[in-house]
């Protein structure tokens, strides 16, 4: 089974609602992490395995939605954050 083959297959078994209720879970446990690491509470091992669990869980989650939609949305978040950093830089 590739991952691809993996994540439609959790959605197939455990449903949408499940798939996407463990994604926020994950991104509020990886919110948690970055917070004491900020503060210098925790070392960043733990910050790296939540990423990861966040990542594993929005690839997933990227299944129930439009995968298209969701590069054309990231590269227009890419060119306007490259449009800002420029602006910023001739600011300067």
């Amino acid at each position: 089974m590739n991952k691809k083959e993996v994540y439609q297959r959790m959605i197939d078994v455990y449903g949408e609602d499940y798939v996407i209720d463990k994604c926020i879970e994950e991104m509020s446990e990886l919110t948690k992490e970055l917070m004491k690491y900020r503060h210098k509470q925790i070392i960043d091992n733990h910050v790296c395995e939540e990423i990861a669990h966040v990542e594993f869980t929005v690839e997933n989650v990227k299944l129930i939605f439009d995968e298209n939609r969701i590069k054309e949305e990231k590269l227009l978040r890419m060119v306007k954050t490259k449009n800002k950093l420029i602006k910023k830089m001739e600011e300067k």
